[in-house]
């Protein structure tokens, strides 16, 4: 239990790398002790089955897991990967999220006691997908005995609306919203698959998440800011996750040049 470690929690297999490769970079520079563990990770070969196009190069965890070891080790060999195997949104018949909770938190507090933890890196949530809402809830539980970095979900917070709303929840105003914010939204790639209306709604929906937490208690915190390198060649390396979530390369590259700072926030 001497040695001491980074404990970095992505909700899927390509999270902390998308949203934290430099920070990771930076760690592995100061010869720093790093572990990732992956939440969402447990296999479904029959259901699988069932799956075409994108959703099926989403759901091929036995692919998945074979880029993110690569991509990992590329960045350092010394890095500890945990899957901690908890089932996807997308395989879930039910999403009983206090259940689900809970199970993070067991496994989590697992490692906890296994590894002599210093630093918890864990997603804000921006974007509000239920996976990353559900991490952020069930580490949240343990910021009293550590210290717990939350980073910036990438790409989710390079769109404007997902990242003022989701910050707007612990009082933080910085930013003013825009027509033009809803319009890039709208057009953004990454939700070019959902149904017009389907993108309509979530617009309205966090739109009133905005004007309601106007109300919130603002809270203290501090900002850390990294510039990141060679992301581009990190992040494809998860060569199955390139079109489904940003339609193709091009766009990648460019969302990268556009969005190219990683971003911790820590509550105090």
């Amino acid at each position: 239990m001497d040695k001491k470690y980074n404990l970095f929690i992505s909700p899927h297999l390509d999270d902390v790398v998308f949203s934290l490769s430099q920070v990771l970079k930076n760690m592995i520079a100061l010869e720093e002790n790093i572990i990732i563990a992956t939440v969402f990770t447990q296999e479904n070969p029959e259901l699988l089955k069932t799956f075409t196009g994108d959703y099926y190069h989403y759901a091929n965890y036995p692919e998945r897991k074979r880029e993110d070891k690569n991509v990992i080790t590329k960045l350092s060999s010394k890095i500890k990967i945990i899957y901690l195997d908890l089932q996807d949104e997308i395989f879930r018949k039910e999403n009983n999220e206090k259940k689900i909770i809970l199970e993070i938190r067991e496994k989590i507090n697992k490692l906890l006691n296994d590894f002599n933890i210093i630093n918890i890196y864990c997603p804000l949530g921006i974007g509000y997908h239920l996976d990353h809402i559900i991490t952020y809830t069930a580490i949240n539980f343990f910021s009293n005995k550590y210290q717990i970095n939350l980073y910036y979900d990438y790409p989710y917070c390079t769109i404007k609306l997902n990242k003022i709303t989701r910050l707007s929840e612990f009082g933080i105003f910085q930013e003013q919203l825009h027509i033009q914010d809803l319009i890039d939204y709208y057009n953004n790639p990454i939700y070019s698959s959902c149904f017009f209306l389907i993108r309509i709604i979530k617009i309205i929906i966090l739109l009133f998440k905005y004007i309601f937490n106007f109300f919130n208690i603002p809270r203290n915190f501090k900002v850390q800011y990294f510039i990141t390198q060679n992301k581009l060649e990190n992040m494809k390396g998860y060569h199955t996750q390139i079109n489904p979530i940003f339609g193709n390369e091009k766009i990648l590259k460019e969302t990268i040049t556009k969005n190219n700072l990683e971003t911790i926030i820590n509550f105090i």
